[in-house]
């Protein structure tokens, strides 16, 4: 696309797209806005490489180590890794710990704590009120929350938990 199309389909002129381009007038919101209307993506398509979100999907590995495509899956389809949290967090783990190998970036998603939820010993990254952080099995019911597991708190007065977030993904970087 030349300068002279993009300037029409913002309505401006090429001069203006030019100077936008080069860093010589500052790009605001209703910039952005408008050059994104005039490529049909949204303003966060040209805020970020998009390079690195997507990732090529091969296909499956199989018990036997063999790579087959996925089922369905054509050449060039690509993967997304979309956090699926509203309020993610994250932490590395720096040593072995509950199934976890060091180096493994957890990414929890952190829950409202009200008389509906319900979790079952899940591993979560969890904040007391004292400021001590951790990664505990969570448990919460018509009880409360319940920590398990021998590093979740020295003592009663560390147990009020600040919040919750139930790991919802492990990266683990090789």
């Amino acid at each position: 696309m030349t300068l002279q199309n993009l300037a029409q389909l913002v309505g401006t002129t090429a001069q203006t797209i030019q100077r936008l381009e080069t860093n010589n007038m500052t790009v605001s919101l209703d910039w952005l806005e408008r050059i994104a209307d005039a490529f049909g993506v949204p303003v966060t398509e040209l805020l970020v490489d998009s390079r690195s979100q997507k990732i090529s999907l091969l296909g499956e590995i199989d018990a036997t180590g063999e790579l087959r495509p996925s089922p369905g899956a054509t050449s060039g389809y690509d993967l997304s890794l979309a956090i699926p949290a509203e309020f993610p967090v994250a932490a590395r783990v720096s040593s072995d710990l509950g199934g976890f190998v060091a180096g493994t970036l957890l990414i929890g998603g952190k829950i409202a704590i009200d008389a509906t939820t319900r979790l079952a010993q899940r591993d979560c990254l969890v904040a007391l009120n004292s400021g001590r952080m951790m990664l505990c099995k969570v448990t919460i019911d018509d009880r409360g929350v319940e920590l398990h597991g021998s590093n979740c708190f020295s003592d009663d007065a560390d147990a009020n938990v600040d919040w919750v977030a139930p790991v919802v993904m492990a990266v683990r970087y090789l």
